[in-house]
């Protein structure tokens, strides 16, 4: 005896995996966002659209707490999928170059350099 029937949980589940694709391949193309805001948005977007497909599909046809569990894992395992197939990859963040200045060793040469230049010599 099943828990449901896997033909009508396969048709609840079908729009949250398409439009999880879509999403997620929308979403993991942006160059600009780093990892952690692609899963970030994907975690959010999968818990609201499942949501909302889950209410859509409600009027049509009733449904319980583990067709809407479905239907949100749906949309994050079809998130996962667009995302993998269209990954750009981060940005690198570029070194930040840093110059040493020590003024203990360069005051001597910057003052003979000075007295060189003003045409003066004290040595």
């Amino acid at each position: 005896m099943q828990a449901a029937p896997s033909l009508e949980l396969a048709l609840i589940g079908l729009p949250g995996i398409l439009l999880g694709m879509l999403l997620g391949y929308v979403f993991g193309g942006v160059r600009s966002f780093r990892t952690r805001d692609r899963v970030c948005l994907g975690v959010i977007s999968s818990f609201m659209g499942g949501l909302i497909i889950s209410m859509i599909v409600a009027v049509y046809i009733e449904i319980a707490s583990f067709e809407m569990v479905v239907v949100i894992s749906s949309f994050f395992g079809g998130y996962v999928l667009g995302a993998l197939s269209n990954w750009a990859p981060s940005p690198r963040p570029k070194k930040k170059r840093r110059v040493v200045f020590d003024p203990e060793s360069e005051d001597e040469e910057f003052d003979r350099q000075l007295e060189e230049a003003l045409g003066g010599s004290s040595s």
